[in-house]
């Protein structure tokens, strides 16, 4: 008797593990069908900025980029000005190391270099 409970057990064990099977295989299957049809999208690569070492030709192509990789982002400007600095060699983060860590900070960060920078490239 404990052998037939054994036996019709393991019977619904095999049939319930063979529908999950079933129904597993089909949803992959419907899931491969969707992604044939529909375009799939690609990510570009992060762009990475190198350093901008105050040489003037230099500074459009690094403010371009930190433009449309930082300033064009939705974080705080205080973050936009960690960035920013980061991104600076070292003698041209003297010029904006002692403004205040604030969005204004940022802010006026932002117009020294320009005017030192974008001003001269101009020339």
């Amino acid at each position: 008797m404990a052998r037939e409970e054994q036996l019709k057990f393991e019977i619904k064990l095999q049939e319930t593990k063979l529908q999950l099977q079933s129904e597993h295989e089909v949803k992959f299957a419907e899931k491969q069908a969707t992604l044939s049809s529909e375009e799939v999208s690609v990510k570009l690569p992060k762009l990475v900025i190198s350093k901008f070492d105050g040489s003037f030709t230099d500074w459009y192509r690094f403010w371009g980029q930190f433009n449309e990789s930082v300033e064009r982002s939705g974080f705080a400007n205080v973050a936009k000005f960690s960035s920013l600095k980061e991104l600076l060699s070292d003698n041209v983060r003297r010029d904006v190391e002692s403004l205040p860590f604030t969005s204004e900070g940022y802010n006026r960060a932002k117009a020294i270099l320009s005017e030192k920078y974008g001003r001269q490239a101009r020339l």
